[in-house]
C-alpha cells in the first residue's frame, strides 16, 4: 500500500559531491578498494599529493570513508618510495579523488610479501574530527562559548567527547588536534574562544591575526 505520494519537484535534497572527476575517481577505484579491505590484501596505491607531487605507499587498507564531500581510503601505511620521500608510517589517509593507477594493468597492486595487520579503527575514531590522525593522538582541548552560540553547541555538540557546558559557558572536547578539528573552530569566529592547550591557543591567535591583516 502507497503511504505517500511522492511530488514531482524535489523535496528532499543530500549534501553529494557533483564534481564529475570525483564521481569518475569514486566509481573506479571504489570496487578494487572494497575488495581489498574485505579480503584483508595489503596493497600499494599511488595519489598526487599536493605538496610531495606523485606518491606511493603500501598500506593495510581499513576503512573507505566519506568526509566533507570526499572519499578516502583510511589504512595503515608501511613505506613511502617514490620521489625519496622520508615515509608515510602509521595512520594515513588517501583522497580517492586524487589516486592514479598503479601501472598500466592494475589500479591498485598487491604486496604479497606483507601480512596483514588488523587495526582496531573503531578506538581511533572515537577520538578524531575528520580523516587526519595525529602522532600525539588526542589532547583534552578546553572551548568557552558566547552566549548567542551556547544553544546550538548544546544542541549539537562539536564531538561525542563534549562535556556539558558550565555555566561559564566552558567545556572541553578530547580530539585530534588536526586540521579538521581547526577548521571546524575557525566557522563558529568570534563565538568560540580556545583556552586549552595555550599551544592550540597561540596558534589560532596568529592565524586570526593573519585574517586580519589581509
Amino acid at each position: 500500500k502507497k503511504l505517500y505520494n511522492v511530488p514531482d519537484e524535489k523535496v528532499i535534497d543530500f549534501d553529494v559531491s557533483t564534481f564529475s572527476d570525483i564521481s569518475e575517481k569514486l566509481e573506479k577505484f571504489f570496487g578494487p578498494l572494497y575488495e581489498a579491505i574485505t579480503a584483508k590484501r595489503v596493497i600499494a596505491v599511488k595519489w598526487v599529493s599536493f605538496s610531495d607531487g606523485e606518491t606511493e605507499a603500501i598500506m593495510h587498507p581499513y576503512l573507505l570513508k566519506q568526509y566533507n564531500h570526499r572519499w578516502y581510503l583510511i589504512g595503515k601505511s608501511e613505506k613511502n618510495s617514490i620521489n625519496g620521500g622520508n615515509g608515510y608510517q602509521g595512520i594515513l589517509n588517501v583522497p580517492i579523488d586524487r589516486m592514479i593507477p598503479y601501472s598500466k594493468d592494475s589500479l591498485v597492486a598487491e604486496a604479497p610479501d606483507e601480512v596483514y595487520e588488523p587495526y582496531d579503527l573503531e578506538c581511533f575514531y572515537e577520538d578524531l574530527i575528520g580523516v587526519t590522525f595525529t602522532p600525539a593522538g588526542p589532547q583534552k582541548v578546553k572551548l568557552k562559548v558566547t552566549d548567542v552560540l551556547k544553544p546550538y553547541i548544546v544542541s549539537k555538540p562539536l564531538h561525542e567527547s563534549q562535556t556539558p557546558v558550565k555555566e561559564d559557558n566552558t567545556f572541553t572536547i578530547t580530539v585530534h588536534i588536526n586540521y579538521e578539528l581547526k577548521s571546524l573552530l575557525r566557522q563558529h569566529g568570534k563565538g568560540l574562544e580556545v583556552l586549552e592547550p595555550l599551544s592550540l591557543r597561540e596558534e589560532m591567535r596568529k592565524e586570526y591575526e593573519l585574517l586580519a591583516e589581509k
